[in-house]
């Protein structure tokens, strides 16, 4: 039985074109997780700050009570989604299979920070290149090791290109610390890699994306985040698969993004302490 009609009826949905979105995991503050409530707040706050009047979603994944409380009564992200741990790549699809296929989506882990203007240099990219994948801030090394492949080649037909140690030296430390790798053994590893930057129609890039950070059309990349059983899946996949769909992959030059790790170190602490006063 029902009586009358349900009021909400006749009433569309107004969904944002642009959306900030992280996926958040606190279980509990022990362990590797004992300093990780300050590093994942340094996140969105930072994120946030670095990209006023952008709607911000986090996805989160079975966190603690303490971290939830934050989430609701201080953060207060314009849309939060409190989920079992359904793990990373779940979450990811679907976060961008839940928005309209045009909406531009930026994806996070919790543990990076995010400097002032880094949604605008990397919407930038989005829309300058062509057929473009997805877009990070973070540029990382390591990363052209794979899912690449396509975006060199192209590059290399396309734009002007020059190869090199381009990334500082203070930025890869900067990354070794951040996962807890020896510097020097890091030097070493990397002594045969070399940084690839393309210039297309006057603008220049890193030839790569990371996965922990990146930017692209909810409707492009949604096909490629595919569901896990693994709570932390391999990533590498995830970038090979863009890249073998024939998508490219830029990061821009400057870093307007770097991983924190488990723990907020007094770099990053002043670092953020210098946007908040300047933001």
């Amino acid at each position: 039985m029902r009586l009358g009609m349900n009021p909400l009826r006749l009433q569309r949905v107004t969904e944002p074109d642009k959306v900030a979105a992280v996926i958040t995991h606190l279980p509990n503050q022990e362990g590797y997780h004992a300093q990780r409530f300050e590093v994942i707040k340094t996140c969105l706050l930072s994120m946030r700050l670095g990209a006023p009047g952008i709607p911000v979603t986090v996805w989160d994944n079975g966190s603690c009570r303490e971290m939830i409380d934050w989430l609701q009564n201080e953060y207060k992200p314009e849309t939060l989604i409190l989920s079992a741990n359904i793990g990373k790549s779940n979450a990811r699809a679907a976060l961008y299979h839940m928005v309209n296929p045009e909406t531009i989506m930026s994806l996070s882990d919790d543990d990076m920070l995010f400097y002032p203007g880094w949604w605008d240099e990397s919407e930038k990219l989005l829309k300058h290149f062509p057929n473009v994948g997805k877009i990070s801030c973070y540029p990382v090394r390591t990363q052209a090791r794979w899912g690449s492949t396509l975006t060199r080649e192209w590059a290399k037909k396309n734009g002007k290109i020059r190869t090199g140690k381009i990334i500082s030296e203070d930025e890869d430390y900067d990354f070794c610390t951040s996962i807890g790798r020896d510097y020097n053994f890091q030097k070493e590893f990397t002594e045969a890699e070399i940084d690839t930057v393309v210039k297309y129609n006057g603008v220049e890039a890193y030839c790569f994306a990371h996965h922990c950070q990146f930017m692209a059309y909810a409707g492009v990349i949604a096909p490629y985040c595919k569901r896990s059983d693994d709570c932390m899946a391999d990533e590498k996949p995830f970038d090979s698969s863009v890249d073998y769909a024939g998508l490219l992959q830029f990061t821009t030059l400057q870093r307007y993004a770097r991983h924190i790790g488990n723990i907020v170190d007094p770099k990053v602490s002043k670092e953020f302490e210098s946007m908040k006063k300047e933001g």
